[in-house]
């Protein structure tokens, strides 16, 4: 398998209308513009040995990071919601914006 066909957002859908999704959607731009080789070159852009680690660890970090919003956003469907409460109009934007911070704190958090 060629490393340059593989399409890495075929399938990614990230609501247009959420405040919360528009960090996740640029990195879903800029990263759609390269290849997955063209990223690793980018990583390998720096100078210094550290820099480039530093450079490829945070790449790894955004691709994990939209991984775990898709997971999340999966398994929030997958749990029945009560009518016992009323949701305001806010409610759903708000879950959409704290589904992106979890997945940024656990990509963040399980990379050493």
């Amino acid at each position: 398998m060629d490393i340059n066909t593989v399409n890495l957002f075929t399938d990614i859908d990230i609501p247009k209308t959420s405040t919360a999704s528009i960090e996740t959607e640029n990195l879903k731009k800029n990263l759609e513009k390269y290849s997955f080789s063209d990223i690793l070159k980018k990583a390998d852009g720096g100078e210094d040995r550290e820099e480039k680690k530093k450079t490829l660890k945070q790449l790894c970090q955004d691709m994990e990071s939209i991984f775990l919003y898709q997971m999340i956003k999966v398994m929030r469907k997958s749990v029945p919601e009560s009518d016992f409460l009323e949701k305001g109009p806010g409610e759903k934007i708000f879950k959409e914006m704290l589904d992106e911070k979890y997945s940024q704190k656990m990509a963040s958090a399980s990379t050493t």
